[in-house]
């Protein structure tokens, strides 16, 4: 009908009403793109308030095995100090290694040589909004705080899974009745092999600990609820299977431990 208007009123030369219904043209359209970038926006928004509803529990599921790999930390340094002076003191008949008994944290059917939680470290949640696009909505001081704990909590993974497979090398010590020197000093490696991922362990830990709380996050109720919940367990099992060198995780802002 518009076409109609313009082209009647340009025979007519009524060049007036041609500028007229030119300007309603462009007002129409430039509304109509107003509104649709108005209601793209909006779920965007609500795209990305979803998306950071899961981000924001993988960040504090990350957080929690950052504070439970750091409260094991001298727990750990003492159990390789041990077993690296056992396998140096080479005056002594080489005794067997009491295993640990199954912990629930991935030892296996034989036991453990090391005591070391095993815990998985999830990003999935934070590379689906990257894939998405939805990240470019984040504020960016917000994205870069968040990108740098997911990609330590990556790296963390790794370490883990490296340590993991480096303490199935050690579960022979468990059923040999003697090595040589050159058995020793293989052991021993293996040992300083994960000596060295766990104190990297420790450095990422902290800086997932420090960069999570630099965030305040406030998760919704039901996961808070949860998420203590989890504290208060993975702390009274760090006590029955560490004692007392373990160190109770406590929350910031909390009085005591929950």
């Amino acid at each position: 009908m518009i076409l109609r208007r313009i082209t009647k009123h340009v025979r007519d030369q009524n060049w007036f009403a041609v500028a007229l219904d030119f300007v309603i043209v462009v007002v129409g359209v430039g509304v109509a793109l107003a509104a649709g970038e108005w209601l793209n926006a909006r779920a965007v928004k609500a795209d990305l308030q979803r998306a950071e509803v899961t981000i924001h529990r993988e960040v504090y599921s990350n957080y929690l095995n950052a504070l439970e790999r750091m409260a094991v930390q001298d727990c750990n340094a003492i159990q390789i100090r041990q077993l690296a002076e056992k396998l140096t003191n080479t005056d002594e008949p080489w005794v067997p290694v009491e295993p640990f008994p199954e912990t629930g944290d991935m030892s296996g059917a034989l036991g453990a040589i090391l005591r070391a939680p095993y815990r998985g470290w999830p990003t999935d949640a934070w590379k689906t909004a990257s894939d998405s696009g939805l990240l470019i909505y984040m504020n960016p001081e917000r994205r870069d705080v968040l990108s740098a704990i997911f990609v330590i909590s990556e790296i963390l993974g790794g370490h883990e899974d490296n340590i993991f497979k480096k303490q199935s090398e050690l579960k022979a010590l468990m059923i040999a009745s003697e090595l040589s020197a050159s058995d020793r000093l293989r052991y021993y490696d293996i040992l300083a092999e994960i000596d060295s991922a766990s104190a990297l362990m420790e450095v990422g830990a902290e800086y997932v600990i420090q960069g999570t709380e630099n965030l305040e996050i406030a998760p919704d109720p039901e996961f808070e609820k949860q998420f203590l919940e989890d504290v208060a367990s993975r702390n009274k099992l760090g006590l029955e299977v560490y004692g007392d060198c373990f160190e109770l995780m406590v929350l910031p802002d909390t009085e005591g431990t929950p």
